[in-house]
């Protein structure tokens, strides 16, 4: 056991011989194996020494929710978690990671106690910022100058697999990490380690309950993570699969041997694609506009909508091809099939594969998301190509400016905002100069 056991880098204090049904050396030692002088399980238990507060690490500090406090004039945003390493003081700046937003702390809030200047590991706490920055839970909060996680959706594991059923490919699963929760794909397997029998294996398709696994997942959006040989608390992750957690496991690397899930798709769709003699040329001379997927993002409840069916009347009334696709009209129609429980992501994977049909058929398509995300813009594109995508933000929280082709005010009349989009249009040529 001790060679075996050195193969998987674990070194064991103890080898206790037990009986489970007599209850042999558990708490007590056992007349009938005299010749063992080592402790027992409750004593072996006892040696453990607790692993001091990893507080001279890099701060890690997950997102776990955002709270906003409203009565009382109180417009304090707090960001509120678990310090897992490090430490974090008032003035400190600070990044957040995978976004990358940065601030500075202002105050370090906890429940009906008065205002800290610091916070450790191990205390589950809340700061404010000093400028306000739109971030989500899950994301990791780490010190500017210290070591940054990484950030990738391409992981190299170890992971161990407790599920019924085995862990195949092209099966949508969840990652959690922290409180970092995405969907993840197994892509490759590098070798199985059968715990019952001490054996490897490689070659293996798919992953059986008991198995010790290496190998590589893809995640849909990017995450932050540490190495966990470095920083072992944002390290280790568990799967779940049918709302039940399957397994668990460890990262070892970033996995750079292995090309994106969603450009292999497209690469793929493209090879199989059998379009006819009518190109895009053809169909932009004889729809007298070049087709594109008008993205229009903001917060929710701020008018998207009505900017978007104006546009679409706008331009319809001007005899385009267009059409606003509602997610509503998603919802109801090509997405009947997902539950009010699936994740947003599958909704923006569908959205760009309508978005490829509508382009691909030289069609202007206008839709409306709340809060888009820069991984999910880069899906769009992806699942759009070769179609054009245009972005245009109203009071934008969640792009940088550079990330949009327009960005507007929610304040202005929703019929001038359609109006400049369209403008829009005819400065990049999608529409002719005479148009407007």
């Amino acid at each position: 056991y001790t060679q075996f056991l050195s193969q998987i880098q674990v070194s064991a204090q103890h080898f206790i011989p037990v009986s489970a049904r007599d209850g042999d050396h558990i708490a007590d030692r056992s007349r009938a194996m005299d010749w063992y002088d080592g402790p027992t399980i409750l004593e072996a238990l006892d040696l453990f020494e607790k692993e001091p507060a990893p507080v001279d690490q890099p701060l890690r500090f997950p997102v776990q929710d955002i709270y906003k406090f409203t009565e009382e004039d109180d417009d304090r945003r707090i960001v509120a978690g678990r310090i897992e390493t490090g430490q974090l003081t008032v003035g400190d700046e600070v990044v957040f990671y995978p976004s990358g937003k940065r601030s500075r702390i202002a105050g370090v809030e906890g429940f009906n106690v008065p205002l800290q200047q610091s916070a450790c590991a191990g205390q589950s706490t809340g700061f404010t910022l000093t400028e306000q920055i739109y971030v989500q839970p899950g994301e990791m909060v780490v010190r500017a100058d210290e070591l940054p996680p990484k950030i990738s959706t391409q992981l190299k594991v170890n992971l161990f697999w407790l599920g019924a059923e085995p862990m195949i490919f092209n099966k949508r699963y969840i990652l959690k990490l922290s409180t970092a929760r995405v969907p993840v794909w197994l892509r490759r397997i590098n070798t199985v380690l059968d715990a019952s029998e001490l054996t490897t294996e490689n070659n293996r398709q798919h992953i059986e309950r008991h198995d010790v696994a290496e190998c590589a997942l893809e995640t849909l959006k990017p995450i932050a993570f540490d190495l966990s040989a470095e920083i072992a608390q944002t390290g280790r992750f568990v799967l779940i699969d049918n709302y039940q957690i399957a397994g668990g496991g460890v990262i070892l690397d970033v996995d750079h041997d292995q090309t994106d899930l969603i450009a292999e798709h497209v690469k793929q769709r493209e090879k199989s694609w059998r379009r006819s003699h009518i190109t895009s040329a053809v169909r932009a001379e004889r729809f007298d506009q070049r087709s594109t997927l008008i993205v229009i993002n903001g917060p929710a409840d701020i008018g998207k909508r009505q900017v978007a069916q104006l546009l679409e009347e706008k331009l319809f009334d001007a005899g385009k091809q267009v059409y606003y696709l509602g997610i509503d009209n998603s919802l109801l129609g090509i997405d009947s099939d997902l539950n009010a429980d699936s994740l947003r992501d599958e909704y923006i994977r569908r959205l760009g594969e309508i978005a490829h049909l509508f382009t691909d058929a030289g069609l202007i398509l206008i839709a409306t998301v709340s809060g888009l995300e820069k991984y999910e813009l880069g899906i769009l594109k992806t699942l759009n190509h070769p179609g054009q995508t245009l972005v245009v933000g109203i009071d934008p929280e969640t792009l940088a400016q550079s990330q949009q082709d327009l960005v507007l005010d929610s304040g202005v009349d929703k019929k001038e905002t359609a109006a400049r989009i369209a403008s829009l249009l005819t400065e990049r040529n999608y529409l002719p100069e005479y148009y407007l």
